[in-house]
């Protein structure tokens, strides 16, 4: 209720959730590990499991760690490992605008990079070699399971999901496939 000012506001809300509008994007916030992230329109909403995900990178990594967030979405991931590091060097990547544009903003307080672009492909030549932590919390539903998915877990934005169908692939074994730029070998993670 305290992100309505009116009573109207208050009935859009409702309204939006009514319809099955994720409830963290009709506040436009999630909390993940203990932090408000900001949640957009067709923005993957981060996910309490995910924190498993968090806690695994932190155990391998140290202050000052160099962390790259592929396929970040709101920059969730990274910037909670980025928060329980105290500092690291954190650069996250999404191929959609939408997810670049929340990402900055969640990241920005780290001082994360934010780049748009497929998987490493916009990372710079710099990091090669260099990371010391690799997370991604990549699409993994094949497309011709989209049906499939309860209306609040397929993405709310129109005409868009958060499947393997952003990249063509039809089944999550296209992430296993061998990248050109050569990025997880020449991960020290």
């Amino acid at each position: 209720m305290a992100a309505a000012r009116t009573p109207a506001d208050l009935a859009a809300l409702v309204d939006r959730r009514v319809a099955g509008l994720p409830l963290e994007q009709v506040l436009g916030w999630a909390e993940f590990c203990g932090l408000r992230v900001v949640v957009e329109p067709g923005v993957f909403v981060p996910r309490h499991r995910t924190e498993f995900l968090v806690r695994q990178a932190v155990a391998l990594a140290r202050p000052g760690a160099a962390v790259v967030d592929l396929c970040c979405g709101s920059g969730a991931v990274g910037l909670a490992v980025a928060v329980a590091l105290g500092r690291a060097t954190l650069h996250a990547v999404d191929v959609d605008p939408a997810a670049v544009r929340c990402a900055r903003r969640n990241l920005d307080a780290v001082g994360g990079e934010v780049h748009e672009g497929d998987l490493d492909d916009p990372l710079p030549a710099g990091l090669r070699g260099r990371v010391d932590v690799l997370v991604a919390n990549a699409p993994y539903v094949p497309t011709d399971a989209v049906g499939l998915l309860p209306p609040r877990r397929a993405c709310t934005k129109p005409g868009w999901r958060w499947t393997a169908a952003r990249t063509g692939w039809t089944s999550s074994a296209g992430w296993r496939r061998p990248r050109r730029g050569g990025w997880p070998p020449a991960a020290r993670c």
